[in-house]
């Protein structure tokens, strides 16, 4: 999948671009801020189980009871996965850790920062910060935010926002709750 678009997803409106971002390498003159394209991916999202389970089980999963058991859970947190531009190489990565010498684990004030610099708002509730965050390990590219599910979202609220703020780095990105149905229900 093309971390870069949204059109690896098939136009789905469970993931989207998110930006802009700082960060990147240097650009020349100008006065630009180079930025950097995040993908935004609502994990827990129906038609994302879907396609996580046919990547994994290819056609047995339409047969699978295990593979149904895990796309018909009611998930207790909405789960959102923030895809980085590719980060395998050397360097650091802005989760933390490097990435020739291998990641390391996040330290409680790191995911306190990460937590406090993430959060979920809506028409009429105040933001939600995750409960936990996963930080991208060795080979991976994605945060992972777990926000809890106390104030639900529903289709009445018509939108809401991701935000994730680290340094100079700020994701944003709304998506229209109109968009996210799926099979006649709200597929966050």
């Amino acid at each position: 999948m093309d971390a870069s678009s949204s059109s690896g997803m098939g136009g789905s409106p469970m993931g989207g671009e998110g930006g802009p971002g700082g960060g990147g390498g240097g650009m020349g003159g100008g006065g630009l801020a180079p930025s950097i394209t995040f993908l935004i991916r609502w994990q827990t999202a129906k038609p994302v189980k879907i396609a996580s389970v046919r990547s994994r089980m290819g056609g047995e999963a339409d047969t699978s009871a295990q593979a149904k058991e895990f796309i018909e859970r009611k998930e207790q947190d909405y789960v959102i996965a923030v895809i980085m531009p590719n980060m395998r190489g050397g360097g650091p990565r802005p989760g933390g850790g490097e990435g020739k010498g291998g990641p390391q684990e996040p330290s409680p004030e790191m995911e306190a920062r990460l937590k406090q610099g993430a959060w979920l708002s809506w028409k009429g509730h105040e933001k939600v910060h995750p409960t936990s965050v996963t930080p991208p390990k060795q080979g991976q590219s994605a945060f992972i935010f777990h926000f809890p599910k106390d104030h639900p979202i529903e289709l009445a609220d018509k939108e809401v926002e991701f935000a994730m703020k680290r340094g100079e780095t700020e994701v944003k990105k709304k998506f229209r709750l109109k968009d996210m149905v799926f099979q006649g229900e709200l597929a966050l």
